[in-house]
């Protein structure tokens, strides 16, 4: 019987870096930020080099947060955000399987002490990202939390992402890329155990997942990066037909619930230019981008996001009149 511990052991065991996978989802996809190209360069190589995902998932400008990596497998994300967070942030990383979570580890202290940290800001567990709780994550804890083309992994993605809302706090964000799917696939197909284990059949299509996240309690869906899948083996493209694949980049947002819709809508925005490696421009999403010191006049529900959310100290909102 095909299960999440089925699926990731498979996942785990026979799929060690991306040019194993037969698809183009985990290979790189675009240049990352100059800051984490630059960090890349830190990481351990036995953590870089079993390394999978759509990208690199999360966003700059998080000094002193508290980081979640849901699905950390060896941990590359988590060793690149403890690097940005810096000494006064802490990172948690989090898989089902044991054998990623150790790799991850080995190195963690050695990091730290690399990075100059007075102590170690990064650890590793054990657990599941449907069942935050069991792993003594406790609600409100995060400030942010990152998801590398995992939740496709999962069995029940609502739990993935209800859990993501409990244990952000209040303004925070959840930050993740994962592979997405244009139509429903045939039932003969669906207890595949190699396309569970690429991640093909647990993808979501677009509107099942804002579905999902809405159900959650996250009131807007940001896009920031997304790339169409190929498909590179002949047998696993024969099995899915003329369906089609992508990755994508989302943010998503925790906000108070009085503040989901924003105020009057007649309010400008402008960024202070504050955000580390960020200092001329700063794009939220593929929608919207905002210059330094150039206020631009935004809608009630980004007036809400930027005025309650963990960027808020970064922006400076008015009404539009008195700019």
């Amino acid at each position: 019987m095909i299960s999440t511990l089925s699926v990731h052991k498979f996942y785990g065991e026979s799929r060690k870096g991306f040019k194993d996978f037969k698809t183009t989802a985990c290979a790189p996809s675009g240049r990352p930020h100059p800051k984490v190209e630059e960090t890349l360069q830190l990481v351990p190589e036995p953590v870089l080099v079993r390394s999978c995902g759509c990208g690199f998932p999360f966003p700059v400008g998080i000094d002193g947060l508290k980081i979640l990596d849901l699905g950390c497998g060896c941990g590359r994300d988590a060793y690149l955000a403890c690097a940005l967070v810096g000494p006064q942030g802490f990172v948690t990383g989090i898989d089902l399987l044991p054998e990623q979570v150790q790799v991850a580890e080995e190195h963690a202290d050695s990091f730290c002490q690399r990075l100059r940290y007075p102590r170690s800001h990064l650890r590793f567990m054990v657990g599941s990202i449907e069942d935050l709780k069991s792993a003594k994550i406790e609600d409100g804890s995060q400030d942010i939390l990152i998801s590398n083309c995992v939740i496709n992994l999962s069995f029940n993605k609502q739990k993935v992402f209800d859990e993501a809302y409990r244990v952000l706090t209040s303004g925070g964000e959840f930050h993740f890329s994962d592979m997405y799917i244009d139509r429903h696939l045939d039932s003969h197909v669906l207890d595949h155990q190699e396309l569970w284990g690429e991640g093909l059949l647990g993808a979501l299509t677009l509107s099942e997942f804002e579905d999902i996240v809405k159900k959650a309690g996250f009131s807007q869906i940001h896009r920031v990066h997304s790339n169409p899948i190929a498909i590179v083996d002949e047998h696993v493209k024969s099995l899915l037909g003329s369906a089609r694949y992508q990755s994508v980049t989302h943010r998503v947002f925790k906000l108070p619930q009085s503040e989901n819709v924003g105020m009057s809508g007649q309010i400008a925005a402008a960024y202070l230019g504050s955000i580390s490696g960020q200092p001329e421009v700063y794009r939220l999403s593929q929608q919207h981008e905002f210059k330094t010191g150039l206020p631009t006049h935004v809608d009630s529900a980004l007036e809400a996001l930027l005025s309650s959310s963990w960027l808020a100290k970064h922006f400076h909102l008015r009404m539009a009149t008195d700019f």
